[in-house]
């Protein structure tokens, strides 16, 4: 079946399923509104799945990534109490939040906020030194005296 005949055809919520696994495209969705601008019913149902389309993915949005939960097990294991990990107040959090809006024009969480922070801190939790490394220019910035 052709997607505009499936389109047709179709309640609000299937093309919302189909939309989800990716059997149609949003972009066949409005071609199919443009196409024809007459159908309320067809309208009201393409704009009923979009519209729950767009809940959809931005709750997969909100939901963690691996990378963000292997993150989490790892602060974890180096401090696993909360509270021990941030010693940063409730000011210092909200202004963290308005700088990452204000420069990415996205919201983040507090516990995103408290994971970049404990990231950026994670040389103090290792238990390895910290090394100062030096370059070849520092190691030969030294006048030699060779005895002219």
């Amino acid at each position: 079946m052709k997607q505009t005949e499936f389109i047709r055809r179709s309640t609000a919520e299937q093309i919302l399923r189909a939309l989800i696994t990716n059997k149609i495209r949003r972009h066949m969705v409005y071609a199919y509104r443009k196409r024809h601008p007459n159908d309320q019913t067809g309208l009201e149902k393409t704009s009923d799945a979009l519209e729950q389309y767009r809940v959809y993915l931005l709750e997969q949005k909100r939901q963690p990534t691996a990378a963000t939960l292997a993150l989490a097990d790892l602060l974890d294991e180096h401090h696993p109490h909360a509270s021990a990990r941030s010693t940063m107040t409730k000011e210092m959090i909200e202004r963290q939040k308005h700088l990452i809006k204000l420069s990415f024009g996205r919201d983040i969480t507090t516990e995103q906020v408290l994971t970049l922070w404990a990231a950026s801190n994670m040389n103090s939790y290792s238990g390895f030194p910290q090394q100062e490394y030096s370059t070849h220019r520092d190691n030969n910035s030294q006048p030699r005296n060779e005895g002219m």
